[in-house]
């Protein structure tokens, strides 16, 4: 576990955290952690898990296309494999 500390925070960003701790009813500490986690934890996140899902939705319809394509080759069975 570290200490970070950060320096050059302006008055209106610190008004914006300290209002959602008070709303939230958490500690500051907690709010920017959680913040830090969702924006730089993603990967960590990531790697508990064997799945896609963090790639599901996010090819466009062209990148799809392309990929299909690519596996077209692949997909013909040869019967005499199969003997």
């Amino acid at each position: 576990m570290c200490t970070l500390t950060i320096r050059g925070c302006d008055d209106e960003i610190m008004d914006a955290i300290r209002r959602e701790s008070r709303d939230r009813s958490e500690s500051i500490n907690k709010l920017v952690l959680a913040a830090l986690e969702e924006r730089y934890g993603a990967g960590k996140k990531a790697r508990r898990h064997s799945d896609l899902d963090a790639l599901a939705g996010t090819w466009t319809e062209a990148e799809s296309c392309a990929f299909d394509d690519a596996l077209a080759g692949s997909r013909n069975v040869d019967s005499e494999d199969w003997k």
